[in-house]
């Protein structure tokens, strides 16, 4: 038997007694809240007859919020005068998978009342192989149809849309996973059929909420607006960039990022998202995000040079420090004339140990043996000549680029592990501050580089180099222990940080686009590659062991792990 199921991300929105307004009106047939009865809230009077399934739960905690579906139960309702023929239907529902050992087959769905029937008369959520989509076999953990890895035991909005000339679309949380081109069907709106097929003897097993009915194939934007609860407001959505909306509820894709430092003679454009010459633009608009020369400056449209953007930032990084203070004493008593003030900034005052500052974040820095070392995870999301790496990513789209992306554990709406024994790791938020972000291999290769200028990736040779170090300063054995930090392991894993590296369990996202293994694992990419993708060093909460994995123990240009930087 092969079974329906998927899931992803809850995100709440107001039920009310009509059909909310982000609900697309054109081609409606039937609106089921599921509030306790079955009525339909369209207008059209497609109210259904209820047998057997008891109030549920819904996603939001109201106790009659939903139903409960399991043998034999169902909702079904007369749809007779809609339309037949080679007709668009868009079917979308919430969904809560408790298990996947008994029957969970069939979620809802539009077709002829009595057999005979085949795939041209019946479009529905259901079994595959019959006229079902979104369909695993029993006991599986992936979307039979696209290979979606499918979690369990939460609420997902799943959408089928057929556009009337057999081309299908499958969503899951408002995310297409998957479509594909069919023969040209003949739907039967004869009824619509909740929790079992029409061809009787298969049933969902579970939680469904919310069930809409549509005689036409809606859009993306239109089943991305049910999913959120809300019209749609397009806009960026992410907090660390400088064009950050907060009314925005659906990314535009043009966030952007180290608008302060977009180098010598260029501006930051908003419209753009990037930066962009002066001799290119007429004035600078006074809203634009802080148009700059370079790390520390301001583009002066007066007298068209780069000064400092803060008179006391003696050594032009961005910030007034203690750097700065060493940098003056270095002068103090000096009388005319002057020695010459360097055209460029200047790090001759800096020592391994002190911060490093890279796009507008203070790194701790480490002497280990010979090496310099970040005492902390790399967290950038721009290339040290302040090119974007992509971020947001799906886990579709993660699981598919060629190009340098970014993450932060637990952001977005992928399937998330949380292992942390001190914080909810799949909070992105606290995440972040304690693990920096997760970079794929295409941004580790990519000769711009994501560590700050004369400093670079950590090399397979580094870690060998600091194995070496850590071996012969009294961890022969035990170099990886000697690396973990004194907190943050789950089951009591920690280690004595001596030598002030504070490695975290960060975990990874894998290919799939799924976090997993934070607060048990740390995994470090490295810049060494081999075969289609690079080396790495992992340490386990149960191991005293620093490990290096490489292709194929899964390191492939996919996977989202840690980065530490070494100065050149």
């Amino acid at each position: 038997m092969r079974n329906l199921l998927a899931l992803l991300l809850f995100v709440p929105f107001i039920v009310m007694a009509q059909v909310p307004t982000y609900v697309p009106a054109d081609g409606l047939v039937a609106w089921y809240p599921l509030d306790g009865n079955a009525l339909d809230l369209s207008g059209l009077g497609h109210h259904g007859i209820v047998n057997g399934p008891m109030p549920s739960v819904d996603r939001f905690g109201n106790p009659n919020g939903a139903y409960h579906f399991n043998d034999a139960s169902s909702i079904s309702a007369n749809l007779q005068g809609v339309g037949n023929g080679n007709v668009p239907v868009t079917i979308s529902s919430w969904v809560h998978i408790e298990q996947t050992s008994t029957d969970v087959s069939y979620v809802a769905g539009v077709g002829v009342g009595d057999a005979p029937y085949n795939l041209g008369t019946v479009f529905g959520m259901g079994e595959y192989g019959g006229s079902g989509l979104f369909a695993t076999m029993a006991g599986g953990q992936f979307d039979a149809i696209s290979g979606t890895a499918i979690p369990l035991n939460q609420w997902v909005m799943l959408t089928a849309v057929h556009e009337g000339d057999g081309s299908v679309k499958l969503y899951v949380d408002s995310i297409e996973i998957f479509s594909f081109q069919g023969s040209t069907p003949n739907i039967q709106f004869d009824v619509a059929l909740i929790g079992t097929a029409p061809w009787g003897g298969s049933f969902w097993s579970g939680n469904i909420d919310e069930v809409g009915i549509w005689s036409r194939a809606l859009t993306e934007e239109e089943v991305q607006a049910l999913f959120l609860g809300a019209p749609i407001q397009y806009g960026c959505t992410d907090p660390q960039a400088c064009n950050y909306d907060q009314d925005a509820n659906a990314d535009d894709g043009f966030c952007g990022y180290g608008c302060l430092y977009c180098g010598e003679g260029t501006v930051w454009d908003s419209t753009l998202a990037q930066c962009i010459s002066i001799a290119d633009t007429v004035f600078i608009e006074p809203e634009a995000c802080a148009p700059s020369c370079g790390e520390g400056t301001v583009w002066d449209p007066v007298n068209e040079e780069c000064i400092i953007a803060i008179p006391a930032d003696l050594n032009y990084d961005g910030c007034v420090s203690v750097n700065d203070l060493l940098v003056l004493l270095a002068v103090h008593g000096t009388c005319p004339p002057y020695p010459e003030w360097p055209d460029t900034p200047t790090d001759t005052t800096w020592a391994c140990g002190d911060p490093l500052t890279y796009w507008d974040y203070d790194y701790t820095t480490v002497q280990i043996g010979d090496q310099c070392w970040f005492a902390e995870n790399l967290q950038t999301l721009a290339y040290s000549d302040g090119s974007l790496i992509q971020t947001g990513l799906d886990d579709s789209n993660w699981a598919s680029t060629n190009e340098g992306a970014v993450t932060t554990y637990g952001s977005g709406s992928s399937p998330c592990f949380s292992g942390s024994p001190d914080f909810e790791a799949c909070d992105d938020t606290q995440s972040l501050s304690a693990y920096g972000r997760l970079y794929n291999w295409h941004s580790v290769l990519d000769s711009r580089n994501i560590c700050p200028i004369n400093w670079h990736v950590s090399s397979d040779e580094d870690w060998f180099s600091l194995e070496e170090f850590l071996g012969l300063n009294g961890f022969s054995g035990a170099e990886g222990l000697s690396l973990k930090s004194e907190s943050g392991w789950a089951n009591g894993g920690n280690g004595p940080d001596q030598f002030g590296f504070t490695a975290l369990p960060g975990g990874v996202r894998n290919g799939g686009g799924i976090f997993d293994s934070v607060g048990i694992a740390g995994a470090w990419w490295t810049s060494t590659p081999i075969q289609d993708g690079g080396w790495r060093r992992d340490l386990y909460w149960s191991s005293n062991n620093l490990i290096r994995l490489g292709y194929p123990d899964g390191v492939s240009p996919q996977g989202g792990f840690s980065v530490r930087c070494v100065k050149d």
